[in-house]
């Protein structure tokens, strides 16, 4: 079990570097989605063919990767938007508030009913948003300069939000999904469907493919490898270790992780003052939702097919 925590805290620091990646980065949004899904299915193509030859004639159909891949999709071209608009930390922090909406997906889409307590701890959480929502506001100076200022931190915020309600159906797809037999029959083609989506749109929206130097590439392949090969992949291997709770609150730490590496390597980037309110106040709903549940420990008839899927390859 204290292996599974591991590689999940892993999974969720990958994912945290995403912001600073998007940052440093001058790929247009849609091509960097693009690319950066299909270079990590391409990665992930021998996994998924050794997996084919294991479980001849299980691996999923195209109908069953086609809607995580499309919220996947979605949720890569709003957050490396909503990233470039607002400080590393603010993005981080809302693209990552899974934990306010999982309850109600997991509960629609897979018949897992939210506690009381972790629909409080939702609205405490919601708190903390609001309050740097109306401090972005706030500072924008109106309403309307806030909704038509293209740089304006209430846009970005908007597109982190809806970056995590992509993100949270995303995952609990995974969950609903896991009767495949091996990860890699799954988010393999889930990846792959994904990038071939975004890639028409980014030929509507952005016109001929980037030309990438050295260090535009070194960041692309980073963005492949941390965020995506590992941070995506390892998350949705907890969703078939834990109740999908867990890992949302796990995940809604890569705020702090980003927080950090963007003060040492973003010149110094320093987070809004409202951050540290709305930090406080989902922390406190973390605490919360971690002392409110009783964790199980999944038997391993349950989680065979997860472990042995990572471990073989």
């Amino acid at each position: 079990m204290i292996f599974r925590y591991l590689l999940l805290i892993l999974g969720v620091w990958s994912c945290s570097t995403a912001a600073i990646l998007i940052k440093l980065s001058t790929i247009e949004p849609v091509y960097l989605a693009s690319i950066r899904l299909l270079l990590a299915s391409l990665l992930l193509l021998p996994l998924h063919l050794h997996a084919r030859k294991r479980y001849p004639g299980q691996a999923p159909k195209l109908r069953t990767v086609l809607l995580p891949a499309v919220f996947l999709a979605m949720h890569f071209v709003l957050w490396i938007v909503a990233a470039r608009m607002i400080p590393a930390a603010n993005g981080a922090l809302i693209a990552n508030l899974v934990p306010l909406v999982m309850p109600i997906a997991l509960w629609l889409m897979v018949s897992e009913k939210p506690k009381s307590r972790e629909l409080f701890a939702t609205v405490i959480a919601m708190t903390g948003v609001g309050v740097m929502v109306s401090y972005d506001l706030f500072e924008s100076g109106s309403l309307l300069e806030a909704l038509t200022e293209q740089r304006s931190y209430l846009r970005g915020d908007l597109l982190a939000f809806s970056a995590m309600c992509m993100l949270t159906v995303y995952l609990v797809l995974a969950k609903r999904n896991k009767a495949v037999p091996s990860i890699w029959l799954y988010i393999v083609p889930v990846y792959a469907v994904a990038g071939v989506m975004c890639l028409p749109l980014a030929v509507m929206l952005h016109g001929s493919p980037p030309r990438l130097d050295l260090e535009q590439t070194g960041l692309l392949l980073a963005l492949v490898i941390l965020p995506t090969v590992m941070g995506h992949t390892l998350l949705n291997i907890a969703m078939w270790w834990f109740r999908g709770q867990v890992v949302s609150i796990f995940n809604l730490f890569q705020f702090t992780f980003t927080g950090v590496m963007a003060y040492l390597i973003l010149d110094g980037e320093m987070p809004t003052n409202a951050l540290y309110v709305a930090a406080a106040t989902v922390v406190t709903a973390v605490v919360i939702l971690v002392w409110s549940k009783k964790e199980k420990t999944l038997e391993p008839t349950d989680c065979t097919k997860p472990i042995m899927a990572t471990q073989e390859s």
